[in-house]
């Protein structure tokens, strides 16, 4: 499947339609990626970055104003309902198959798969 239509596929996947297609491109470019492809494109740290803190504002609001009787558990809660949702996210969308990695990191996903098939 070429790019283009990968992006566009991606965005009805997700429900959203992005204004600039370039952040988009950016976000799906693992670092691998870019480093193999240096002048094609930019890894995805920076936005992955904002991402995590944004996320990270957002979860600590939820479950400060909804876990008060648990003070001793909130940064426990924290990092498992922010795995589970993002995961569960992933899985959904089929991620993983629209991010660009390098070759070297396809091959190693395809034998880790071959050999921890669930």
């Amino acid at each position: 499947m070429d790019e283009q239509k990968a992006l566009k596929e991606f965005q009805e996947r997700i429900g959203y339609q992005f204004k600039d297609e370039k952040l988009l491109y950016e976000a799906l470019s693992h670092s691998s990626f870019a480093n193999e492809n240096k002048k094609a494109r930019n890894s995805n740290e920076r936005l992955e970055f904002l991402g995590d803190s944004v996320l990270s504002i957002v979860v600590s609001d939820h479950i400060f104003e909804h876990y008060k009787h648990m003070p001793e558990l909130l940064k426990q809660l924290s990092l498992q309902f922010i795995l589970t949702v993002v995961s569960s996210l992933f899985q959904n969308i089929y991620f993983h198959s629209y991010l660009k990695i390098s070759r070297l990191m396809e091959l190693f996903f395809m034998i880790t798969r071959l050999f921890f098939r669930r």
